[in-house]
């Protein structure tokens, strides 16, 4: 459309889709009713119906509350009009839902891994040490020296030497094994998030199992594994919603945008096509 760029339109269309399991474009026509553009639309206000008949339209309002008898024609659309790409589909045909919903239990579990790691880093999720007096002291002295100490070693006296009287003995609390393993923890959490959005580990900063020889074995992977199946996805949304004939398609060229850096493999593959009479030097060099 004239307001957006093929990336930010797919952009905001995938986003839509992964996020809520849904990504709507309604389309304008010509005179001769030809579609000329697809204006994204937010996917929490668009809702599919089937009539009666069979046919199916949808619904375009922020108003959920508003009754369907007074919605003006404009809200409505047909179904040729929008391009609708929808993820799994359990509960309704036309409502897709998000991953985030399979992920819900790692999610929350990251949340609150989150929420004790803010608490455990602000005060090391217990005291940071103990004061220790010979004798008794009553609960009134207890908390004036609590207060002293706390004014002689935090804000500006950070770090300043401290004289204790009367045979106090400050001993400090250190992390234990188990609470150094949070971070583990979170990891994991990560781990399992992303595996419901089929990413893989390393393209989000986890290169314990990448090398400089697999890497671009791993870039595959994730174009076969990953980026193979919203392809297609996206594929057939396109051709289905574009009516085309059975000797028209659609395909993303993901060859030479994300495996153009497989130098060794293209190298052999032409040379063993060349050998082979498939290809022509002059094809393989263009």
């Amino acid at each position: 459309n004239r307001y957006q760029s093929r990336s930010d339109f797919m952009l905001y269309m995938m986003r839509a889709l992964l996020l809520d399991g849904n990504a709507y474009a309604v389309a304008t026509r010509n005179d001769r009713y030809e579609i000329n553009a697809l204006y994204p639309l937010n996917p929490r206000d668009v809702t599919p119906y089937i009539s009666p008949g069979g046919e199916v339209f949808y619904r375009h309002s922020d108003d959920i509350t508003e009754e369907l008898g007074d919605l003006e024609k404009d809200r409505w659309f047909p179904q040729r009009d929008i391009f609708h790409i929808r993820l799994f589909c359990p509960r309704h045909p036309l409502i897709g839902e998000s991953p985030i919903k399979a992920a819900l239990l790692p999610t929350l579990t990251g949340m609150e891994i989150n929420k004790h790691t803010a608490s455990f880093f602000h005060n090391m999720s217990r005291p940071s040490g103990v004061l220790r007096h010979p004798g008794d002291i009553s609960e009134e002295a207890m908390v004036r020296v609590k207060k002293r100490f706390m004014e002689l070693t935090q804000h500006n006296n950070t770090g300043e030497p401290l004289v204790l009287g009367d045979g106090m003995e400050w001993k400090q609390l250190s992390m234990s094994a188990v609470d150094a393993e949070l971070v583990k923890s979170f990891e994991l959490t990560e781990r399992q998030v992303a595996q419901i959005f089929r990413v893989p580990p390393f393209l989000l900063g986890d290169l314990e199992k990448t090398s400089f020889n697999n890497v671009e074995s791993l870039s595959r992977f994730f174009v076969n594994s990953t980026l193979g199946f919203y392809v297609d996805h996206w594929e057939n949304a396109l051709r289905d919603f574009f009516n085309l004939p059975l000797n028209e398609d659609v395909h993303f060229d993901v060859e030479s945008a994300l495996l153009r850096g497989e130098m060794k493999e293209r190298a052999e593959s032409y040379a063993k096509m060349i050998q082979n009479a498939v290809m022509a030097p002059n094809e393989a060099r263009a």
